[in-house]
């Protein structure tokens, strides 16, 4: 459920009411997440992994680390118990109809060849079903309807690191098939070459949205539908997350800026500036926008044990 105002600036400030409250217990929260079909998780781990020298995590642990993950469909919530795990996790999403994919954004490949198989996919028990690399430095990933998932990289993972001299996620953006099959790969190159890609949506199974920073020192928005690619320019720099409702996106204003910004789609590859929004939570407050995920037009986002979802169609009547 969400209110809002419309400032005579045109600033738009929209209050949001929780949908659920997470029981973590003692457990921390490592991620957020939305599934195809609109269902919210959450995934917690009983103790964070350590930093490797206070900066760089770990892909796989020395010691075992117990995750939970925490799902909510609108009727309610239902947990899953991951223990005993040798990996530091940063994804969960749904698959399979049933199970679930935990992914670390580290993957470390050694001299002899062999590599972590990053991509774990567990039964509802907390069972491993299969594991499968998707390669080091995973910015975002998201599981389509069709089991398709797809991952978007960061620098490291674009040129390299953690011993990799020929990168899993040179292409910046990759679809892969439920075991781990390459479908398809970005044509990295050019003017439109991917350094770091700050933010993706998947809208479905061959149409996802990403936003990226270029060799030209600048940030673009891409649409990847049905084969082919289209870009948009933006003054909008370093985003992290964006909502998409034609011909409208709204883009959150910065890595470490709480507010948004409603943009229009234009033509030849132009959008126009339309509203600045921030969001507040049942006591008036500005709700922090540090763990959220968007997909399609809604954004789910975790602060203080409480869940909010805002929808951009929603919001758009408001504006």
């Amino acid at each position: 459920m969400i209110k809002g105002q419309l400032s005579e600036r045109g600033e738009i400030t929209v209050t949001l009411s929780p949908v659920f409250e997470a029981d973590l217990g003692d457990y921390q929260l490592v991620n957020i997440g939305q599934g195809h079909d609109g269902e919210i998780l959450l995934l917690a781990v009983h103790e964070p992994p350590e930093l490797i020298e206070d900066r760089f995590p770990e892909a796989q642990t020395e010691r075992p680390f117990h995750y939970k993950i925490i799902r909510y469909s609108g009727g309610g919530c239902e947990e899953i118990s991951i223990p005993d795990q040798h990996w530091n996790f940063h994804f969960v999403q749904p698959i399979d109809g049933g199970n679930y994919l935990l992914a670390a954004a580290r993957c470390t490949r050694y001299d002899d060849g062999t590599a972590d198989l990053n991509a774990k996919v567990y039964g509802p028990e907390g069972n491993l079903v299969r594991e499968f690399l998707l390669g080091d430095g995973i910015e975002h990933l998201f599981v389509t309807e069709q089991n398709n998932i797809w991952t978007a990289y960061f620098d490291e993972g674009i040129f390299g690191n953690y011993g990799w001299d020929e990168p899993v996620g040179s292409a910046g953006l990759i679809r892969w098939d439920a075991y781990g099959n390459r479908l398809y790969e970005y044509p990295n190159g050019g003017k439109h070459h991917i350094i770091d890609c700050y933010a993706m949506n998947v809208c479905g199974d061959r149409d996802v949205w990403f936003y990226y920073y270029n060799d030209y020192n600048d940030f673009e928005l891409a649409r990847y539908r049905d084969g082919a690619l289209s870009y948009w320019k933006t003054d909008v720099e370093s985003s992290t997350a964006f909502l998409v409702h034609e011909p409208y996106i709204l883009f959150k204003a910065g890595w470490d800026d709480n507010r948004f910004v409603l943009f229009e789609m234009g033509k030849k590859g132009k959008l126009k500036r339309k509203a600045r929004l921030s969001f507040l939570d049942e006591k008036g407050k500005e709700i922090p926008m540090d763990i959220l995920s968007c997909r399609r037009s809604q954004m789910a986002v975790f602060h203080e044990d409480k869940v909010y979802v805002a929808d951009l169609e929603e919001i758009l009547k408001i504006w």
